[in-house]
């Protein structure tokens, strides 16, 4: 869908690059966090440790083999304009090479996708360090936080919509995690807490009916963050069938209704592909910002999104055969119009206007 943009400038995966350092030596770490240990045990030296510990293994034994030519040959050496969705964030190699490009070259200017449904929530520290780092921010819809900075993109996804149902309804439920053991400055409640919203999702499971059950298959989240919901799942019902296709874009096309476990990327799409979709949280764990919380009341209104995990059970279990129907009536396509403008507006020359920012910024 975006073979100009290809053809036009360099893209570079470096999920497919990357390789794994052999000669990894951990003897610096260990000895360090050995010897200070022997030091007067004080909040000091147990900061000293725990930084040491826990430094991510990219700034310290493998720092000079991502910094070194066998790994960044690849990469422009003197970009004008670099584009990225979570590089930035999540890719340690493309940190220490963007950190260097900065340094030889002032001008260089970081150009920053919108990332999924980053702007619903009332604090994300990912979106604070995006809109920092960057000297644009690109966004799917007309929702933002820097009007210095911000740019409405749009957004054009390939899908052709199904008008009819298929002749067996098919039903997918996304599976969405937060680390067990880890905390994130954002208005969720990660880490233990996060247990809550997992009782709920199997609440809403659980009261399904036979015949529902029957119909959803499920994709797990991509990682297993120890809570082994998958596992968990599977003791309320066996049958429950579990899709190995980890590539969602993919699979939209296939299903009837899209329960998404969280109100984030997934959730987006759907609404953006117009397939039925539902999504369930309470909002003691997923802290909206006032502007998403006066949407979700208005996709409350249209049973879309809930907050109860038998009511949204209920709501599947009496309409499963109108579903279509209410998604499509024009009371429910006005309130996911205004959803679409916020956060997913269609913009068929999204790749266009791409190529129209970075060559004025040139």
């Amino acid at each position: 869908k975006y073979f100009k943009l290809y053809l036009k400038y360099f893209f570079y995966n470096n999920s497919k690059k990357l390789v794994k350092n052999d000669s990894l030596d951990l003897n610096f770490r260990d000895q360090y966090i050995k010897d200070n240990s022997q030091n007067k045990f004080n909040f000091q030296t147990i900061l000293n440790n725990l930084a040491i510990k826990y430094l991510p293994k990219s700034y310290l034994e493998n720092f000079n083999f991502y910094n070194s030519k066998k790994m960044l040959n690849e990469l422009s050496p003197s970009p004008k304009v670099v584009v990225t969705s979570v590089s930035h964030i999540s890719d340690d190699m493309f940190k220490i090479w963007y950190g260097n490009l900065k340094e030889k070259n002032k001008k260089t200017k970081l150009f920053v996708l919108q990332h999924g449904s980053e702007y619903l929530l009332r604090s994300e520290n990912i979106t604070d360090l995006s809109y920092n780092l960057c000297d644009k921010k690109l966004n799917w819809g007309s929702v933002g936080l820097n009007k210095k900075k911000d740019i409405f993109l749009g957004a054009n996804f390939s899908f052709e919509d199904k008008k009819i149902l298929n002749k067996k309804i098919k039903i997918l439920y996304v599976c969405n995690e937060f680390p067990i053991y880890n905390f994130k400055g954002h208005s969720v409640n990660s880490g233990p807490n996060f247990i809550d919203h997992i009782l709920l999702q199997e609440n809403f499971l659980k009261n399904l009916n036979k015949k529902v059950k029957k119909k959803i298959e499920i994709k797990p989240y991509p990682f297993n963050y120890g809570w082994n919901f998958i596992e968990r799942i599977k003791k309320i019902d066996k049958k429950f069938k579990i899709i190995k296709e980890k590539n969602i874009g993919k699979i939209y096309k296939d299903y009837d209704l899209i329960v998404s476990a969280t109100p984030q990327t997934t959730f987006l799409e759907s609404i953006y592909f117009n397939i039925p979709s539902i999504t369930l949280f309470e909002q003691d764990t997923w802290k909206l910002n006032s502007k998403a919380k006066n949407i979700f009341s208005k996709l409350k209104k249209r049973n879309i999104y809930f907050d109860h995990p038998i009511k949204a059970a209920n709501y599947i279990n009496r309409n499963l055969a109108s579903l279509k129907k209410k998604w499509h009536s024009k009371d429910t396509q006005k309130i996911l119009n205004i959803f679409r403008e916020n956060y997913i507006k269609r913009n068929n020359y999204t790749s266009s206007r791409i190529s129209n920012i970075i060559e004025r910024s040139l």
